[in-house]
This record gives structure tokens, C-alpha cells and sequence, in this order.
């Protein structure tokens, strides 16, 4: 099998997605309404919310006929599914389906659309995980896999490199199935990690241990495996935390965001704490369902080399022939074979923007709420309800319930409360282990010995002895009515539970649970057919008919369920029934000691001893195998290695944690703490851990405790870990999370910001001023500890000090303004900068200046506080360059080209913000890659030799640009950016998508060039110098128009004597008609083509001149 050889750099985005990356979105894909302007009733208005459904135990009582018999529909079983969004139905219908087609071609309007579809949905998904696939700084690649996590799972496993060595796979304790089982089957060594006794929570040392002992072995490849969210107890996991332990080590980490990716934020980029691959299901979204499934990985781990076995085929391919074949380079177009389902690649993006538009602080904010008032009613209400995995208040925990509900000494099994739940009040929740089989069994008490009789049992048929629990949710786009309905219906169970079992029986074979009027048949006769599809019935019909208030169909639904209860219990004959029938023999008595779950007639019994008041008994005792809150042994696949530890005392060496505002943290003796907060590398804002709470780091130094052991935060919300790093500065070319929809393209901010005193471990906010306010300046205050800058390379600096001093770019005097983009070129420059002015014979001044477009895909603001760590005066500038763009164009639409556009404001924007401030150099930072491309785009697209300028002067003397990097390589500021983790903002330009396609065909072609001559760039660099003066560029230009023009001047006498005779009315030249047109001399063709000058003149002063002179009015 042969694989494509020329290897392309490409963003991870195909490349026919690349022609329309770089197109404007429209204004609501930038400029997304804020909540608050939204109406949320239409918001989250979902298809088939309150939808009737038929209530089985109103048609088979003897209520009267005014009595409702049917139920509203309330979904609760959002963690399995989402609900359709009727906006993003609506607009599916009227704006996508139409335009549906293959994207396997460009050549039609349909292909084209549907192309430019997958390809902004894709960008939409990278912005709503903070993958990086645009740009020079991208890392990730977003895959569109098959319908869920399940084909993200099998799709990485099979782009990871095979190894002769098993794999060392360790798994976190919340798995589901689908990131567990494809691990299993494909022969990696699997070990659960270890947990906190009576928790789910990781052990974060046991783990550090077990890391160390595979860390030993160099040819095994290790991985971990996350999960973000619990889908059992909506437990949420400190990511940060444990990929920052695991990384230490060299293990790859994949974390599986299914539950959590519709609620929490997304950074698959924090710094430290990187995500190798992340899985995630979009059909849970709202707005969700239908949505293909979603794998985002590390290029790292997608070599465009590596062979093609899972999904090969059509889409994959660059060329084949009857006896070969070769790959595509292209990772996406490698790696999404066959015809993609276009509509489900579609609703992916759509469910993430709907995401987007509703702000992740709200979603978190609502979410949280409703965890706590859920814990808080039932709590207060439902003393028989045993809630699993209850969360501590201060822990962010989605409002997912599992739980079961105690009659008795057993259970109400869990199948039967959930058919209860939907029957009697039409909530659609599910019952089970929900999938996360290892997670249920720990939360219900199972160990390896109770599984091993249970998993017999099942072998023998005895479905209904599978253990489980009811679950439901409360989403943020629930109403409040429609929780307080939840809720309410919960307690009417505990109370009412055991009274309905006797309306239903149970299949001991499936464990389902009917009522006695759908034992045969599920959905009885309102079940929906496919087949009932009419040809003729083209016209929308809602089918939801009657709009009616959520408070009055919950009334009426409680009121019906009232109803039945006094029906039940004045219906004596039922009891006597129940307890007239003999013992349930469909289990033996072998498995007989196994059953957790109330029968039928042990309900009656408990009927009949209360007289149906209340079904609940509250008995201490509890029958069967399943016991909540049980202690269960993990056992330990490996002996694990011994644990430092941390902070003994009487230990020099002993360690402490520690968390720097910056983004840095981890452990050091207490000599490397005075040391780094000596040099600077620690700040203020540094907090160290001292056995009983965070310290900070002055006083910590002062007096020094002995802690007894490093804290444990199992509970910690990812998101706020993010915005903790991103509150200071980003590290190792890291993204800070995506601003809230409520921030973009705001009204125009130009802000000087330096560095603000920090005396406590919290960030501190910067200031917002507005528009209409002068920028005042800021300088460093006394007390701000300065970062300690990080020295640059010797080579990077000896190619900027000689650019300098060649071109003559820095004086005594000068005060420089940086154009910082938070690139890795110009963070690097910056450092560079400030390192030269330590030594440089001229004293000059150094600021920066960073113009923020104020759009959702690019926020530089986590430079601010970096920036101020350094010292150096910094402008700030917010500009809604893309909102402006809207209207900038001709007759107030549009502008032609946003991209031009964008860099003529922002170039403008700089030229302002260094002449009101009194700066007289700007310094951009490209380099000699730059220089190099530019020439050859200018070359083969606009005809002149032409490269980017080293030292020129803008209008008027008082401004000069200048560009140190002229002479350095790209590569060098990429390598010391990496070695020193510089926070490099992510360049993802929410108008072209990825770096225009023509720059990167060209760096492309250089790349090849140089790998057959390695001294290409040196010999372009000698090239270019005499183009890089202005001056003699300009020479070069005017000679090359006058020779153009003097051509053209000649070409078109030419021309005209001999194809226009018959135009002019003569025969020209007719004393020499025997010679050719060369035998003319030059005087005499320039004094024809003034004489026709002359004639055009006259002919636009109304009057037709022959060629002889004789003119003559014309009609």
C-alpha cells in the first residue's frame, strides 16, 4: 500500500474545507445575541415538550369520565440524550436542508454549501473545546467519527502506534462502557485508577505511585483515560489535577467529555494539563440529537505517514489504480473516509453555537443551583430515598440524580420506579447501571464477590436480579415549574411507590416492569408507525396542537394522580388479591438471597399495615445484595511504588506544593521556594500548602510549618482551574479559554495597562475604561515583584543585534512600541528586546501594545497580567474590528475583504496608539520566513520584487517601523517558545479560519525546495536584502513601470499603424506601403500617436476627425 510522500502542512481542516475558511461568516455567526436579549421560554423551547401522553392507570380505573387520561411529556433523560431545539429545527429546515448534498464536491452550489457547512461547524467545535486547528500555533485535529464516543474511542485506538509490548492503559474510576470495553478488546493492559476510601474521587498520591512504577519501562506506551463527568452521580472531575500528575510521567491523556461537555466549559489546552484526545457526544446536547460523534486529537498523534486501516476508502485517497493506491497527507481527509452524513456533521456545530450563545457562566451558575435545591428537597421530603454519590456544597456537580427509593427492608426496583415516573406523570427517565457498570457497582456497595454471584445469576436467565438505580436530570433549559414538577413527582413516589405495585407485573426474564394493561403490548394502542407516513402531507403540522401553560398541565397531572391513589386505596379488594397469591417462585432459592427489590405481594403486606397512608416503613434492616454507601476494596492490579513524602519534617528535601498565579505549580524543597521568590520567578500571588490551608508565600517563608501531608482536592471544577491560569498568564503556547458571548464586540476600549500591585493569591481584575476616556498611562508600582525575563539564545540574539545594527533600527533615545499579537514571535521578541537593552551601548525604552478584535476565536487578554509580571508599560486597545466590518463597506454593507481590512485597522490602531503616546519606532516582529514568503507571492502574483521592509518610515519623520527578525528563522522563535513556555495566544482568525491558503502553499513550497538545498534561506536572505530598503525598492518599482510604460507606448503605435488603417481612413505610410512597419523611425511614430491624441480630444468635444485633419460635425 503506498502512502502520499510530499507532506503536507496543513491546518486540521480538509483541504476542501479550506476554500471557504477564508470567507466572512455572517454577522450572527460573530456577533451572537447576549442571553439577556433572548427570550428563554423560546430559547429552550424543545420539540414535544408537554407533548400527551397516554396514562395506562387512568383508562384502567374507574375514574370518571372527566378525568384527564393522558400526561405531559417531560424529558429527565438528558444525559443519555438531549431534546431537538425548535430554532435549531426551524432553521435546520428552511437554511440547511435545502442546500444538502455531498461534500465531496465544490463544483456545484449544493456540494459548495454543504462544504462550507462541515467546514464552519468544525471551526465552531474547535472554538467551543479550544483546540487549536488553525494558524500557525495549531496542535489539534477535529474528527467527525460515527454517532458518539464509542467511534471516537475505536477510531483513536486504531491511529495509536502498534506496539510489540502491551500498553499500559490506566482508567479513571467514572468510566462508561464505551470508554472502556474498546480498550479492553484491543489488548491494552487496563488498570482502574486508584480511589479515596468510600469515594470515587481519585487518589492523587496512590496515582503519582502507580504512574512512577510503569514510568520505569521506555518501550511500553503508556496512556490514561478520563472521564470529565460522572453519567451516574454528575460528579465532576478535577482534570487539571490529574493529568498534571500523569504527565509528569509521560503518559498520553484522553478524557471522555460525553456528560459534561453540553454543561461545563472545554479546554482541551490548559496549560499543564494538556488533552492528548478528547471524546465527546453531541447528541446530548440541547439542540443536539442526530449529531455524529466528535474526536479531537494531537496531531503528534496523527502522522500524516501513518498507514490508513480503519476507514479506508473513498475521501481517503489521492490517487488509485488498478494495482496501487496512495493516501491523502491531509489528516482530516486521512481520516473521515466515505460519504460524511452531512446533517449530523451540521447539528454538531449548530448544538455547540447554541452552547456558545447561551454562555457556559449561566449554564454552570443554573446547573449548580439546581444540584443544590434537588440535594435540599429531597433531602427535606424523601427520607426513603437514597441518593448516590451526594455532592459537598462546595463542589461543582451536574444536576444528574441516580437513586433508589427504600419500602421497607428492600427497594423499589428500579425499572418499576421508572416506569411509575413516566406512567403517572409522563417523566422520561431511565433505570439501570446507566453503562458505567465498574462506577454503579462501587456506589451500590458491590464488590468482586457479590459480581461474581450476580453475574451467575444473569448467566441463568434471572435478568430482573441485575443490580441498578432510577436516573434523571434537571438541565440548565428546564424550566423552574418543570423542576418543582420533577421534584414533587419524585416525593409522590417515595410516599406512593409501593401502592402502584400492584397495577404492574414484571418479566423475571427482562426485568421489565408493565402495567397489567401493556403487558403484551409496551406502548398499548398509541404507539407511533413509521409506515402511517403520507406522500400528500408535505405541509408542517406541530404536533403539538394546544399551547398550554407548564403550571396548569403539572396541576392537572397531580390532581389525576391524587385521584388514582384514593382509588387504589379505597379498593380493598386489590389488597386481599395481592396477599391471596402465593410467594413469587420465579426466582430459586438459590438467587433468592440476591433480591434487593420489592415483590407485589410484599407490598400489599406493607399496605395493609399502614391502611395505604403512607407506603413507607422505616425499618433499619435491608435485605439483599445491594447496599448503598458500603465500603468497597479496589483491588490493586500492581504493587505500587512508595510514595515520597511530602513536607516530613527534619527532611532539607522534604516539599510542599505549591500554585503560582501564573499557571505554575507543583512541588519544591523549601531552598527552591526562597530561591524562586528571591529571582522572581515567584510572585506574590504564590500560595504554598501548609498542611492545613494555602499560605501565601511571604509569610509561609517567615515561618515555616511542618504539614502533615499534601491536600487532596478530588472535587475541584476543571473550570475554574482554567480561568485560575488564565487569569495571569497562559503557559506552553496555551489558548485561555473562549470569552463569554456577553464580552463580544463591545464598545471600543483603548486601555494602557501596567503592572497592578497583587498582595493577595486572588488575580487582580483589570480595569475597563471607556471609549471616550484618553488611555491613561500606568507605570509599575514599588511593590508589583517583577517577573524575572528568560534569557534568549545567544544565536536568536546575535541575528537580532546584527539586524539592528546593519539597518541602523535603534538609537539613543528611542522609544520603542512592540506590536504584541501574543504570537510566539513577537512574546519572543519581546524578551529578546529586553535583553538588549541590558547591555546595549543606546539607551532606548521598551512598551507593547496588543489590539484585541474583540471576537469570541481570539482573546489576548491573558496577556495582561504576564506582561505586567515583566515590567513593561503596556497598551491594551479593544477594537470591534470584525463588527465594524459590517457596515464599512460600500453603501454600509459588508467590506469586500475582511481580512484587509482587519490589518489596515489594526496597523492603523498602532500608528495611533505610538504617536498619542510619543513613540517614535514600531516594532513588528516578522521574520525572515515572512520576508521569504512575501517575495515569492509578490513575484508570482503581482509581477515586482517585493519583500517586507526592514527600517521605513511612516508619512511624516516622526514614526519608523522596523523588524528586528528579518534575519532570524521561524523555527527559532517556535524552539524557545516551546523550551520556555511562553503564554502564546492562539491565532484563530474568526474571518479566514486558518492562515490564507496561498502563504501556506508557499511555505510549503519552500519547505520542499530547502530539504534538496539546506542553504536556501541564506542564499533568499542575500537576495532579499537590497528589497528590504524602501528606497531602493521604490527605485526598482519606478524603473520597472518606465520600461513597462515605454513599451507599452511603442506596442501601441505599433498596433495601431498596422490593425487600425482601415479605422483612420488612410493608408499610413503610403510613401513607404512597399516596407514594413519597423522601417518607420521613432520620431515619426510618436508624432502619429500625438496627432491621435489630438483626434481622440476633439472627438470628445463632439466633432469626428479624420486622419488627414478635415473634421466634421456629427449628429
Amino acid at each position: 500500500m503506498d502512502i502520499v510522500e510530499d507532506i503536507v502542512p496543513e491546518c486540521a481542516s480538509s483541504l476542501a474545507e479550506g476554500h471557504f475558511h477564508t470567507e466572512s461568516p455572517q454577522p450572527q455567526t460573530l456577533n451572537p445575541s447576549p442571553l439577556h436579549n433572548v427570550n428563554k421560554s423560546d430559547l429552550f423551547s424543545t420539540v414535544g415538550h408537554l407533548l400527551p401522553l397516554p396514562c395506562p392507570l387512568s383508562s384502567s380505573l374507574s375514574l370518571s369520565p372527566n378525568h384527564p387520561s393522558t400526561v405531559p411529556l417531560v424529558y429527565c433523560d438528558t444525559v443519555a440524550s438531549g431534546r431537538p431545539q425548535k430554532s435549531i429545527e426551524s432553521h435546520f429546515s428552511k437554511n440547511v436542508l435545502p442546500y444538502l448534498a455531498n461534500t465531496h464536491t465544490t463544483t456545484s452550489t449544493t456540494g459548495s454549501q454543504s462544504t462550507a457547512f462541515v467546514a464552519e461547524a468544525r471551526q465552531i467545535i474547535a472554538e467551543g473545546t479550544g483546540a487549536r486547528i488553525t494558524g500557525k500555533a495549531s496542535k489539534d485535529v477535529v474528527l467527525f467519527v460515527g454517532s458518539g464516543v464509542t467511534s471516537a474511542v475505536t477510531k483513536l485506538i486504531s491511529l495509536l502506534p502498534s506496539s510489540s509490548n502491551k500498553p499500559v492503559l490506566i482508567l479513571g474510576p467514572l468510566q462508561h462502557h464505551s470508554n472502556l470495553i474498546p480498550w479492553r478488546e484491543n489488548n491494552f493492559l487496563v488498570i482502574l485508577a486508584p480511589v479515596l476510601p468510600n469515594s470515587t474521587a481519585v487518589d492523587l498520591p496512590a496515582l503519582r505511585s502507580l504512574c512512577e512504577t510503569f514510568s520505569q519501562s521506555t518501550s511500553q506506551e503508556k496512556y490514561c483515560s478520563w472521564n470529565a463527568c460522572s453519567n451516574v452521580t454528575g460528579e465532576v472531575t478535577d482534570l487539571s489535577q490529574i493529568i498534571s500528575v500523569t504527565k509528569e510521567f509521560g503518559f498520553k491523556n484522553f478524557v471522555d467529555y460525553a456528560s459534561a461537555a453540553p454543561y461545563l466549559p472545554i479546554n482541551v489546552n490548559v496549560p499543564g494539563s494538556e488533552v492528548d484526545a478528547a471524546f465527546i457526544s453531541p447528541h446530548k446536547f440541547l439542540g443536539g440529537p442526530g449529531s455524529s460523534g466528535i474526536l479531537i486529537i494531537k496531531k503528534d498523534l496523527i502522522p500524516q505517514t501513518t498507514p490508513v486501516t480503519h476507514q479506508s476508502g473513498g475521501g481517503t485517497v489521492f490517487y488509485v489504480t488498478s494495482s496501487s493506491h496512495r493516501f491523502l497527507s491531509n489528516r482530516v481527509e486521512r481520516n473521515e473516509g466515505g460519504s460524511p452524513n452531512v446533517p449530523s456533521l451540521i447539528r454538531a456545530g449548530l448544538a455547540f453555537l447554541l452552547k456558545r450563545k447561551v454562555g457556559t457562566d449561566y449554564i454552570t451558575s443554573t446547573d449548580k443551583r439546581r444540584r443544590s435545591e434537588f440535594e435540599s428537597y429531597v433531602t427535606s421530603n424523601c427520607p426513603n430515598l437514597v441518593l448516590l454519590g451526594k455532592s459537598v456544597s462546595s463542589h461543582l456537580n451536574l444536576p444528574t440524580f441516580s437513586f433508589l427509593i427504600k419500602s421497607g427492608s428492600r427497594f423499589l426496583h428500579y425499572n418499576y420506579v421508572s416506569i411509575l415516573l413516566n406512567d403517572l406523570f409522563g417523566i422520561q427517565c431511565r433505570g439501570g447501571c446507566q453503562c458505567a457498570g465498574p462506577t454503579s457497582q462501587m456506589l451500590l456497595g458491590l464488590g468482586e464477590q457479590e459480581n461474581d454471584m450476580i453475574q451467575e445469576a444473569l448467566l441463568s436467565k434471572n435478568e430482573v436480579l441485575r443490580p441498578g438505580y432510577t436516573r434523571l436530570s434537571t438541565p440548565y433549559y428546564m424550566s423552574d415549574a418543570t423542576v418543582d414538577y420533577v421534584q414533587r413527582a419524585v416525593k409522590f413516589i417515595c410516599e406512593y411507590g409501593a401502592l402502584f405495585l400492584l397495577e404492574y407485573r414484571i418479566d423475571l426474564r427482562t426485568g421489565e416492569w408493565r402495567h397489567k394493561s401493556r403487558v403484551g403490548k409496551p406502548l398499548g394502542k398509541e404507539r407511533v408507525w413509521l409506515n402511517n407516513f403520507e406522500l400528500n402531507n408535505i405541509n408542517s403540522v406541530d404536533i403539538q396542537k394546544e399551547e398550554r401553560e407548564e403550571e396548569e398541565v403539572y396541576q392537572e397531572a397531580f390532581k389525576n394522580a391524587e385521584r388514582i391513589v384514593q382509588d387504589l386505596k379505597s379498593d380493598k379488594k386489590r389488597v386481599e388479591k395481592s396477599l391471596s397469591m402465593s410467594k413469587e417462585s420465579g426466582l430459586s432459592e438459590q438467587y433468592e438471597g440476591l433480591r434487593w427489590f420489592l415483590y407485589p405481594r410484599e407490598a400489599a403486606e406493607i399496605i395493609k399495615e399502614t391502611g395505604g397512608a403512607n407506603t413507607f416503613v422505616d425499618d433499619e434492616k435491608l435485605e439483599g445484595i445491594v447496599r448503598p454507601g458500603k465500603s468497597v476494596q479496589q483491588p490493586a492490579p500492581s504493587p505500587p511504588l512508595p510514595l515520597p513524602p511530602l513536607g516530613s519534617a527534619g527532611d532539607e528535601n522534604r516539599t510542599y506544593l505549591f500554585k503560582e498565579a501564573e499557571g505554575h505549580e507543583g512541588e519544591a524543597t523549601m531552598a527552591e521556594l526562597e530561591e524562586g521568590f528571591e529571582e522572581g520567578e515567584l510572585t506574590h500571588r504564590c500560595v504554598v500548602w501548609d498542611g492545613v490551608d494555602w499560605t501565601g508565600i511571604a509569610e509561609f517563608l517567615e515561618s515555616p510549618p511542618v504539614p502533615p501531608a499534601p491536600p487532596v482536592i478530588a472535587f475541584q471544577n476543571t473550570a475554574n482551574a482554567a480561568s485560575e491560569r488564565s487569569a495571569v498568564g497562559l503557559k506552553g503556547n496555551e489558548k485561555k479559554p473562549a470569552r463569554g458571548s456577553e464580552n463580544w464586540t463591545t464598545a471600543t476600549t483603548a486601555t494602557t495597562v501596567s503592572p497592578l500591585p497583587t498582595p493577595a493569591p486572588t488575580p487582580t481584575p483589570v480595569p475597563t475604561i471607556p471609549s471616550s476616556t484618553p488611555a491613561p498611562t500606568l507605570t509599575p508600582t514599588p511593590t508589583t515583584k517583577k517577573k524575572k525575563p528568560k534569557k534568549p539564545p545567544k544565536k536568536l540574539l546575535k541575528k537580532i543585534g546584527e539586524a539592528m545594527m546593519q539597518w541602523k533600527m535603534v538609537n539613543d533615545g528611542d522609544r520603542l512600541l512592540l506590536g504584541l499579537s501574543g504570537g510566539k514571535d513577537s512574546l519572543t521578541l519581546l524578551h529578546c528586546l529586553l535583553d538588549i537593552q541590558k547591555r546595549a551601548p543606546v539607551k532606548f525604552e521598551i512598551a507593547c501594545c496588543t489590539i484585541d478584535p474583540l471576537t469570541a476565536s481570539f482573546d489576548p487578554s491573558s496577556l495582561i497580567p504576564y506582561v505586567e509580571s515583566l515590567g513593561v508599560k503596556y497598551h491594551y486597545v479593544k477594537e470591534a474590528i470584525i463588527e465594524k466590518a459590517q457596515t464599512a463597506g460600500k453603501d454600509g454593507k459588508v467590506v469586500t475583504s475582511l481580512c484587509s481590512f482587519c490589518a489596515r485597522m489594526k496597523r492603523g490602531l498602532l500608528y495611533t496608539t505610538a504617536r498619542e503616546n510619543g513613540y517614535n519606532k514600531l516594532v513588528l516582529a516578522q521574520h525572515l520566513d515572512d520576508c521569504a514568503e512575501s517575495f515569492l507571492m509578490s513575484a508570482i502574483h503581482n509581477g515586482f520584487l517585493r519583500t517586507m521592509k526592514a527600517n521605513y518610515q511612516v508619512g511624516d519623520e516622526d514614526l519608523h517601523v522596523i523588524r528586528p527578525l528579518v534575519y532570524v528563522r521561524e523555527s527559532m522563535m517556535r524552539d524557545y517558545a516551546l523550551e520556555m513556555e511562553l503564554p502564546v495566544v492562539n491565532e484563530n482568525c474568526p474571518a479566514c479560519f486558518e492562515e490564507p491558503k496561498e502563504r501556506a502553499r508557499i511555505k510549503k513550497l519552500l519547505s520542499k525546495e530547502e530539504t534538496l538545498s539546506p542553504s536556501l534561506f541564506d542564499n533568499m536572505r542575500h537576495t532579499l536584502l537590497p528589497l528590504m530598503d524602501k528606497d531602493l525598492s521604490d527605485n526598482c518599482r519606478e524603473f520597472s513601470e518606465k520600461l513597462i510604460n515605454a513599451g507599452r507606448r511603442d506596442h501601441e503605435i505599433l498596433k495601431g499603424g498596422e490593425k487600425r488603417k482601415e479605422d483612420l481612413g488612410v493608408e499610413w505610410g503610403e510613401e513607404k506601403k512597399n516596407g514594413n512597419l519597423e522601417d518607420f523611425t521613432m520620431e515619426e511614430l510618436e508624432e502619429e500617436l500625438s496627432r491621435r491624441k489630438e483626434v481622440k480630444r476633439k472627438k470628445v468635444q463632439g466633432a469626428f476627425c479624420t486622419v488627414d485633419g478635415t473634421c466634421e460635425m456629427f449628429e
